[in-house]
């Protein structure tokens, strides 16, 4: 290994912080995440929502027809039951959602990974543990791999906008 010096005329480069665990947020950003996930998916869904018609329309899927043909009070016998059935479906979803919620409340049962050591690192590249210590104090680091793979120099790179 060779050029691990850090150069003289390096400016700093400013990174943003990235939060890789979750578990280090409090509860309203996680709150507010979660809530903004929900509305992305919703947006998704219904985006799709028109090729779905397409699909069911292609394939002559065309039952809702039937029923709005039906007298009224027919009808409105077939509409009291469907809602009786989203009411019915639903609650046993609430009350699943209440049932977690009581039994899992303050226990995160995901394990996160422990951070990598530099000596895993460095067993891991087939580096010593020096040089890989070495080379994380660098902002931009210039890796050369040879034929196989195989790291052949580790060097401080001065920042694209230095000029």
């Amino acid at each position: 290994m060779k050029n691990l010096t850090k150069s003289k005329n390096q400016l700093p480069l400013e990174l943003p912080e990235i939060i890789v665990r979750p578990d280090l947020q409090s509860r309203l950003h996680r709150g507010f995440f979660g809530l903004l996930s929900l509305i992305g998916w919703l947006i998704w869904l219904y985006l799709l929502l028109p090729l779905a018609s397409l699909v069911a329309w292609w394939f002559g899927w065309r039952l809702f027809d039937t029923y709005i043909q039906l007298d009224s009070a027919q009808f409105i016998r077939s509409m009291l039951i469907i809602n009786l059935i989203v009411f019915l479906m639903g609650s046993l979803l609430l009350l699943w959602a209440l049932y977690n919620l009581i039994r899992f409340r303050g226990k995160e049962r995901r394990a996160f990974i422990p951070p990598v050591t530099t000596p895993e690192i460095a067993s891991f590249y087939a580096l010593n543990a020096t040089e890989v210590a070495q080379s994380q104090q660098f902002k931009i680091t210039y890796v050369s791999f040879d034929d196989h793979g195989h790291f052949t120099r580790l060097e401080d790179h001065p920042p694209l906008n230095a000029g």
